[in-house]
C-alpha cells in the first residue's frame, strides 16, 4: 500500500511539472508564426528540468533503499522504472521546448538569408548581417540556459548538442534555397557559413571569459554538419565547364554522396537549367555506381 501511495504521488508530482512548462503554441500571438520564450519562462523551463533530473535520482535512491530493507524473496518486486521513465520525459520535453525557442529566434535570420539578391553581390565583406542576428541570439539566449542549469551540466550539453545538430540541418536546408549564386556570392557564403561554424563551435562556453573545451561528439557533430555546408557551398563555386568533370568533382567534395535530391538542389544553386540537369543527374548516377562497384571489387579482393 505504501508503494502505490509513493508512486501516485510521484506521478502526480509529474503532472504538476508538466502543467508548468510553457506551452509554446500557446504563446502565440494572433497573425505570428513564432514565439519567443521571456527570461522568467526559460527560468521556469530549467526549474523543471533541474527538479525532475533530482526526482528522478532521489525515485533510483528510494528504490535502492528499499530493496536493502525489503524480504529479499520480494526485492525483484520492488521498481519504480516507470515513474523515473515520467520524469526523463519532462527532461526531454524541457530541453525540447528551450531549443524550440532558441531555433524559432533564430529562424528570421534564415529566411532573409534565402531573400538575399545572391547573384548580384559584388564584393566580399565582413559576415552577413543575418549572420550577425543568430549570432547575438546565440548570445542573449544560451548563456540565461547555461546559468540557470548550472547545476544539471550534462543536461545543458545535451541542450547544446541537439540544438546544433537540427539547426546546422536547418541552416543547409536554408542555403539550398538561395537561387542563382554567383561565385562572389558563393564566396560570402562561405564566409558566413565559416563564421558561424566558430560560434557553434564555441556554443557551450559563449560569453564566458574562460572557455571550456566542449565533449567530443559535440565537436564531432558541429564540424561534420558544417562541414557538409561549407562543401556545398564549394560545389557551387566549381566551373561548370565539363559536366563530367563537374560531377567528379561533386562526387569528391561532397564523399561520394550520390544522392539525387541533394545534387538537384546544388544544381538550382548555381542556376542550371532543368535539361541540363536531367543530363548532369544521369551522369551522377554512372559515376556514383562505378564508384560502388569499385569499391566493392577491393574488398572482394582483401
Amino acid at each position: 500500500m505504501q508503494t502505490n501511495t509513493t508512486a501516485s504521488s510521484l506521478v502526480g508530482t509529474a503532472t504538476i511539472f508538466i502543467q508548468n512548462l510553457p506551452n509554446i503554441p500557446s504563446m502565440l500571438k494572433e497573425g505570428e508564426t513564432i514565439a519567443k520564450l521571456n527570461e522568467a519562462e526559460i527560468c521556469r523551463s530549467c526549474s523543471v528540468l533541474c527538479t525532475a533530473e533530482y526526482c528522478v535520482e532521489t525515485i533510483q535512491q528510494l528504490e535502492d533503499k528499499m530493496k536493502e530493507k525489503i524480504t529479499k524473496s520480494l526485492v525483484d518486486k520492488i521498481s519504480f522504472e516507470s515513474e523515473r521513465n515520467i520524469f526523463k520525459v519532462i527532461i526531454a520535453e524541457s530541453i525540447q521546448i528551450l531549443i524550440q525557442d532558441l531555433e524559432n529566434a533564430c529562424e528570421p535570420a534564415l529566411t532573409a538569408m534565402t531573400k538575399l539578391s545572391w547573384q548580384t553581390i559584388e564584393t566580399v565583406g565582413d559576415q552577413s548581417l543575418y549572420v550577425t542576428t543568430i549570432i547575438n541570439h546565440l548570445k542573449s539566449i544560451v548563456p540565461i540556459i547555461r546559468n540557470h542549469l548550472g547545476s544539471s551540466r550534462k543536461y545543458f550539453i545535451q541542450f547544446c548538442t541537439t540544438f546544433v545538430d537540427s539547426f546546422i540541418k536547418k541552416f543547409i536546408n536554408h542555403l539550398y534555397r538561395c537561387k542563382l549564386i554567383n561565385t562572389i556570392g558563393a564566396e560570402q557564403l562561405l564566409l558566413d557559413t565559416h563564421s558561424l561554424k566558430t560560434v557553434l563551435l564555441d556554443l557551450p562556453s559563449i560569453n564566458l571569459t574562460v572557455s571550456r573545451k566542449p565533449p567530443q561528439n559535440f565537436t564531432k557533430i558541429v564540424l561534420k554538419n558544417m562541414t557538409r555546408a561549407e562543401m556545398i557551398l564549394k560545389v557551387v563555386l566549381t566551373p561548370y565547364d565539363s559536366p563530367r568533370q563537374f560531377v567528379k568533382n561533386y562526387l569528391q567534395l561532397m564523399n561520394n554522396d550520390g544522392d539525387i535530391s541533394s545534387f538537384q538542389k546544388v544544381l538550382e544553386m548555381k542556376g542550371i537549367r532543368k535539361p541540363e540537369q536531367a543530363h548532369l543527374i544521369e551522369r551522377l548516377k554512372r559515376e556514383h555506381a562505378a564508384i560502388i562497384a569499385s569499391h566493392q571489387q577491393q574488398i572482394q579482393q582483401q
